[in-house]
């Protein structure tokens, strides 16, 4: 019996950094995460699905297949370091 859940993996290959002010790291990708991990670098307010969350510097926050899904998530401030992986 197959219990996968997903059908692949996504990420965003390198610490990253926002240049602007609401980067939507996932614009473009069409996908809903059902397993998703995400590590700030500094102190920031996020947006995950439209709901706004405050993080400390090294907080981030991870989701499992028990969780809402993941469709979108902004970081408000720029000059934010970040990376992330999620499952689809």
């Amino acid at each position: 019996m197959d219990t996968r859940l997903g059908t692949g993996y996504d990420g965003s290959g390198e610490w990253t950094t926002t240049t602007a002010v609401n980067t939507d790291i996932l614009a473009g990708k069409n996908k809903r995460y059902y397993k998703f991990s995400f590590n700030n670098g500094a102190d920031c307010h996020i947006k995950v699905n439209g709901v706004r969350l405050f993080l400390k510097a090294g907080q981030g926050f991870e989701t499992d297949y028990v969780d809402a899904l993941v469709t979108s998530v902004v970081i408000e401030e720029s000059g934010i370091g970040y990376n992330w992986i999620g499952g689809y």
